[in-house]
């Protein structure tokens, strides 16, 4: 994601989240992204709030937004279902949990939140296939 920074009436950018990190912008920076309607200031943004630290935060004046929580990945039920039930589903399922923490570690919540949703079905398509598969092999192991 690339963002646009206003300090002191200049408007520069775009930059990405690892880029304004280091160039260490004020909290009240105006920023600005590809989708926003206005220009708000940094600490105001749900996927940059995390730049700052407390003191920084409290010597802006402005009020930040609490920074949201990483959705489940549900790795450790995909592994389970990879080894005890459905191996493809498994690791389909697997590949969609570990995307989830690097979308939101990006700030892509959105994406974290939908890789989220499909590691959990993956992995409830995993234990399905598994069971149903069961009386297949029993029958199989019986001749």
């Amino acid at each position: 994601m690339e963002y646009w920074i206003s300090v002191d009436g200049s408007r520069e950018g775009p930059y990405t989240r690892e880029q304004l990190l280091l160039m260490r912008i004020p909290a009240n920076a105006l920023v600005w992204r590809e989708g926003m309607t206005q220009w708000l200031p940094a600490a105001q943004m749900e996927e940059l709030v995390g730049l700052f630290t407390p003191y920084e935060l409290r010597q802006s004046g402005v009020r930040p937004i609490p920074p949201r929580k990483s959705p489940p990945t549900y790795l450790v039920w995909a592994i389970l279902s990879t080894f005890c039930c459905c191996l493809i589903p498994g690791i389909i399922a697997i590949s969609y949990s570990l995307g989830v923490k690097s979308k939101f570690d990006s700030g892509d919540y959105e994406g974290a939140d939908k890789y989220s949703e499909r590691a959990a079905l993956w992995v409830i398509l995993s234990f399905v296939i598994g069971l149903l598969m069961m009386p297949i092999q029993f029958a199989l192991a019986l001749l």
